[in-house]
């Protein structure tokens, strides 16, 4: 049978020859180094950049329940004492990188920010600090309590016994609170380890003890939520050496994958004892050990032989699972990047520009800014739709011609008609006096009621103001707080000056309307103009009304012959009240026409001129004032969230350049 270390084997290279190369590291040879060390390096160096703030990076993650002996499998793999104990010793995430070098000098370094945001950076000297190093850290970042946290402690080690490797290593998941946790402790740990494993970049190193039922820990369930076809997952079981006599055959059953399988398969490892990690073991020395171990025993000897035991077979094929996803993930990262890349360049552009330092850029800057709101203003109250106005909800123009639409339409629904000649008819015979029965009071009758119309068309009027008005200044108001949100003492500033020249022009607005309607009430047109609106109107006359039937001659008419002339004019004169009220409706009509079609242009007109184009001029003037400002610095401070938003995107910018620099120099 081959088992899956033969074929990791297999794929990576003749591991008997590499060990010849490096005896404290019979299955890591300098020329296999060579070639996975690019690869570690790029990792670790995104993570260094911060790049796994904005990315996902892949990276092996150790999970396992509490005292299944995680640490133990770490110290076997790096060499250093981490902290030990029965409850939870990592309560904060700690990766772990290592580097094989050919010096025999052992280098460490620990990195950390505390609770209170300082940044720790020292060097460790030896290794047997490292563990209380951990525990300083762990308590710079907790405080004195028992609880976990999410911000990572990062150990570097170099030396000529660790493999290329890097780590991260989270708290063991505790089942029940104890000595002063916190009662959700079991809860807040799973949850860390979620945010960890679940990302598709993940390995995860799956710690679980011989000595007990595989299917009841937590941590392969935790591995199996995210990862339910154990493509991710690789299984490492510990304390083989604490099994009940008799029952080692199932442990090798589940290291061959015949229990719960894993396509990445199981490696069991059989760690220092704490005496010997005590007396200082030499790592290599703790590794032959162990190969002894399983070598010699009569049930475990088959792991062994198929490469499926041992801290130096897990250590290759963590190395080896490692670069493979790295190799897999890098043109993904790159894709990553470059769109990260140009969504925060589109999220920096829309914060506005840069604040110089510098006086003459600042007041440039401060020009630029200021010309903004002018020419947003005209292109909307123009209809020229570009930039910041071609949001549909900002053409001014546009809304302006629907209403002035819905204005002419009111002024149509007024005009005269036959439902008027009963009232026509009504006035003649009240203004009837002392004159003589061919001399009617027409023309007093037709003016009163043309201003009694008239005085309709003022409220359609003030309510088409009113609208244009509200547009004005919800349009005015939005262009203001968008430009000049980067800072708020300007963008106060504009807001206010822009609502005092919105006031004024609304002023000079109704006045003239005003005057307007006044005018109207002197009842003047050329005659050309009512002749040739008479003549129109008569063409579209519907047949039967009571303007069609209407006749400027007296009963009788001008086709009648000339004895019928001579007995006219021999015959009593005979009053007629149709006619004289068609006569009146129609001047009515005619001049209505006159005076609507008049004021249809006139209002909007007034409107425009006052409150837009009036109003854009007086903005551009006003604005160009503030550079007499004596104060006009204060105008470029820039609001203390944008502030830190902009700040935030630039110091994410910068990563992802630097990411895509280290990418692009390195070769698959």
């Amino acid at each position: 049978m081959t088992s899956k270390g033969q074929i990791r084997s297999a794929e990576s290279g003749d591991f008997s020859m590499m060990a010849s190369e490096n005896p404290k590291m019979p299955y890591l040879s300098s020329a296999y180094n060579d070639r996975i060390r690019p690869c570690i390096d790029l990792v670790d160096s995104l993570r260094r950049i911060g790049l796994d703030k904005d990315i996902d990076l892949p990276a092996v993650v150790v999970i396992g329940d509490q005292s299944v002996g995680k640490s133990s499998v770490l110290e076997a793999i790096s060499g250093v004492q981490l902290p030990r104990g029965t409850e939870i010793v990592t309560r904060c995430p700690i990766e772990l990188r290592l580097r094989n070098i050919d010096e025999s000098e052992w280098r460490g370094r620990i990195q950390y920010t505390s609770h209170s945001k300082e940044v720790s950076d020292r060097y460790i000297d030896d290794p047997e600090h490292v563990g209380d190093e951990i525990i300083k850290a762990q308590n710079d970042i907790t405080g004195s309590t028992k609880g976990i946290c999410d911000s990572l402690v990062t150990i570097e080690i170099e030396s000529n016994y660790v493999p290329n490797l890097t780590l991260i290593d989270l708290p063991g998941i505790a089942r029940v609170a104890v000595h002063g946790q916190p009662g959700d402790i079991g809860e807040k740990t799973k949850a860390l380890i979620r945010k960890y494993i679940s990302k598709e970049e993940t390995i995860i190193l799956c710690v679980i003890p011989c000595n007990v039922d595989i299917a009841t820990t937590e941590a392969i369930k935790l591995a199996q939520e995210v990862d339910p076809n154990g493509t991710r997952t690789l299984g490492v079981m510990t304390k083989p050496d604490l099994v009940d006599a008799g029952t080692e055959g199932n442990v090798v059953k589940v290291a061959q994958n015949k229990v719960l399988p894993l396509k990445k398969g199981y490696t069991v490892i059989k760690c220092r004892g704490q005496k010997k990690v005590d007396s200082r073991q030499p790592l290599e020395e703790a590794m032959d050990e162990e190969d002894r171990f399983f070598k010699e025993h009569r049930v475990y000897n088959v792991l062994y032989h198929d490469r499926c035991a041992g801290t130096r077979v897990l250590a290759n094929n963590l190395t080896t699972e490692l670069v493979e996803q790295i190799r897999k993930s890098v043109p993904q990262l790159q894709r990553g990047i470059k769109a990260k890349l140009e969504e925060t360049n589109q999220l920096l552009t829309a914060l506005g520009d840069t604040v110089p330092s510098d006086t003459v850029e600042r007041i440039d800057l401060l020009v630029r800014i200021l010309a903004r709101f002018p020419e947003d203003f005209k292109n909307a109250a123009d209809g020229i739709y570009k930039g910041a106005t071609w949001d549909r909800n900002l053409r001014l123009q546009t809304i302006v011609k629907r209403h002035y639409e819905k204005f002419a339409d009111e002024l149509e629904s007024l005009q005269a008609g036959d439902q008027h000649l009963p009232e026509i008819k009504e006035e003649i015979r009240e203004q009837k006096g002392l004159e003589l029965p061919p001399f009617i009071k027409d023309r007093p009758i037709c003016e009163n009621l043309i201003r009694q119309i008239i005085r309709e068309f003022a409220p359609p009027a003030e309510r088409l103001l009113q609208a244009i008005n509200f547009e004005v200044e919800r349009i005015g108001q939005k262009l203001v707080t968008d430009t000049y949100i980067q800072f708020p003492r300007l963008q106060t500033t504009v807001m206010s000056k822009f609502c005092d020249l919105q006031q004024q022009a609304v002023k000079a607005t109704k006045e003239a309307i005003d005057i307007k309607f006044k005018m109207e009430d002197m009842i003047q047109t050329q005659d050309r103009i009512y002749a040739d609106t008479e003549k129109l109107m008569l063409q579209n006359y519907p047949s039967g009304s009571a303007a069609s039937s209407s006749t400027t001659e007296p009963p009788g008419g001008t086709n009648s012959t000339a004895d019928e002339d001579e007995d006219n004019e021999n015959r009593p004169y005979s009053y007629d009240e149709d006619f004289e009220a068609k006569k009146i409706l129609r001047a009515l009509q005619v001049y209505l026409k006159v005076a609507t079609t008049r004021l249809m242009d006139d209002i909007p007109m007034t409107i425009t001129y006052y409150l837009l184009q009036e109003l854009a001029k007086e903005i551009k003037t006003e604005m160009s004032k503030f550079m007499i400002e004596k104060n006009f610095d204060d105008f470029l401070r820039e609001d203390a969230a944008i502030e830190e938003k902009r700040l935030a995107l630039e110091m994410k910018k910068e990563r992802l350049d630097r990411a895509n620099k280290e990418l692009a120099l390195f070769t698959l």
